[in-house]
């Protein structure tokens, strides 16, 4: 259970670095990293948390498996719940242009999937309804715990190969 709890928060890290190192080379060309490449890059890294959680050793029970992977959703709620209660917002502020340097941590410690919701938030800007609805506190809240249950879908998906091919014997 250490080392699944080590290894997630280790390859939570590594693809954030990753990705903030991809979003640099394609700035520095001069390239917008616009919904074309953000929500592709997104579904690539989702299948990536769930190949690292396949990867991941398996314990007892599931709620074991959960909580050993549960490191980078606890940091990143630890974060969110930080900038939340010290600046007092509330689940339905809308982040501003004003207020999104309070929650540069927040985003750079869920960068691969938050590049993808603001680019989708960007392509729903055109109906007044739903605008900036993907740029609120609880939108947040929830993108951080996607890591976290991408690989435990991963390490789910090998319990499930693991007691199918089990009981073949």
């Amino acid at each position: 259970m250490l080392k699944n709890l080590l290894c997630s928060f280790i390859f939570h890290t590594l693809i954030v670095i990753l990705s903030i190192i991809l979003i640099f080379i394609v700035i520095s060309n001069k390239l917008y990293p616009g919904p074309l490449i953000s929500i592709p890059f997104s579904i690539i890294v989702t299948f990536i948390y769930i190949f690292l959680g396949y990867k991941m050793n398996l314990n007892r029970n599931i709620s074991l498996d959960l909580l050993s992977i549960s490191v980078p959703s606890v940091i990143g709620s630890i974060l969110f719940f930080d900038i939340f209660f010290s600046e007092g917002f509330s689940f339905t502020t809308q982040i501003t242009e004003q207020l999104s340097g309070f929650w540069l941590s927040v985003h750079l410690y869920n960068l691969p999937f938050r590049i993808a919701f603001l680019h989708i938030d960007y392509l729903l800007t055109n109906n007044s309804i739903i605008k900036g609805s993907l740029n609120l506190p609880i939108i947040f809240l929830i993108t951080i715990q996607f890591p976290s249950l991408f690989m435990w879908i991963g390490l789910e998906i090998k319990r499930f190969k693991y007691y199918k091919t089990s009981k073949n014997y």
